[in-house]
This record gives C-alpha cells, sequence and structure tokens, in this order.
C-alpha cells in the first residue's frame, strides 16, 4: 500500500515514459487511510442527518458515527510523559529522556511518536531522536523532537521558574 507521500498519477506516467508507450490514470480512489477503511465510513447526508438530530437533543446518531479522537493516532508508537515533561513540552521543549513515563511499544530511531499524558491526553506528536531502547535506558538529553503540540497550553501550566530567589541585598 502506498502512504500519503507516495504520487501514484506521477508513477503512472513515470512507467509510461520508461516503457515507451505513455501512460496516464483514468482514476484514482483511496479506499483507506490509517486505521480507517472505506467500508466503515458513512455518507454526507447521514452524517448531516445525525447532526441535526443532535442539535434537537436526540444524539445519539452522531455518537454512533463519530470515532473517538483516539483512534487517529493508535497506529503510532507512543509515550507517556511526566506531568512536568508534557507541560514543558506543550510551552515549547523538545523531550528529554527524563521525562518518559512509559513506552508500550518499540520503535525506532526517526520514527513519528504520538505523545500523551499518563491520563492518554493527546499533547502533540514528533520525531524519535533514539530508539525505544535508549528511551528505556533512562538516556539523558533529547530523545524526541517535538514537531506538532496539539494540546492547549493553558491546560497545562508551566512548571518551572516558579520559586521566587531571595534578593541579596
Amino acid at each position: 500500500m502506498a502512504d500519503s507521500g507516495t504520487y501514484i498519477r506521477t508513477l503512472a506516467v513515470d512507467l509510461g515514459d520508461a516503457i515507451g508507450a505513455g501512460a496516464h490514470l483514468e482514476e484514482l480512489r483511496r479506499t483507506a487511510t490509517g486505521p480507517f477503511r472505506e467500508e466503515s465510513a458513512v455518507s454526507l447526508s447521514v452524517l448531516s442527518d445525525a447532526i441535526d438530530l443532535a442539535r434537537h437533543g436526540t444524539e445519539t446518531a452522531l455518537r454512533g458515527i463519530v470515532h473517538p479522537a483516539a483512534e487517529v493516532w493508535m497506529e503510532f508508537p507512543s509515550i507517556t510523559l511526566k506531568d512536568s515533561a508534557a507541560s514543558a513540552i506543550v510551552h515549547g521543549a523538545n523531550l528529554a529522556g527524563g521525562g518518559v513515563t512509559g513506552i508500550p511499544r518499540p520503535f525506532a530511531k526517526g520514527a513519528h511518536v504520538v505523545l500523551l499524558t499518563r491520563r492518554g491526553e493527546l499533547v502533540g506528536f514528533g520525531e524519535a531522536l533514539v530508539d525505544s531502547t535508549e528511551v528505556g535506558k533512562g538516556r539523558h538529553g533529547w530523545v524526541v523532537t517535538s514537531e506538532r503540540v496539539l494540546a492547549d497550553p493553558a491546560s497545562f501550566p508551566p512548571s518551572w521558574g516558579t520559586r521566587r530567589v531571595p534578593s541579596r541585598a
């Protein structure tokens, strides 16, 4: 299966040029992406009807077709963060090895990893600078470069710089 970065239309033209016959795609249809499959899709009219019912107080239909947001990232490896690390990340830091509390499944250096709070809330995602075995050894220094923060910084008060240093007179 091709990922979203593969240009299938261009590939068809290039293959046609390579064999000297010319080629193009007449039709291209995505039948799946990540954990989502075409057979579980709903039509826009079904979605529209469910939204209309929800606006009038009946949410059952809408709840039956809207997936939990966690399904979007469940195919990616994840890292569970200490609260202080989650706070640091939403305020612009990368992830240091000391901020990790769990690694549910292994990943390789360069993998995209999801960063979660201990309660399973999405903080953001980033690129692993080391493989999961090095993170698990209590490695010091940066282990993930934050690429995208999705959590609201207002929900994570900064946990550093809150102590007052007595002034010297």
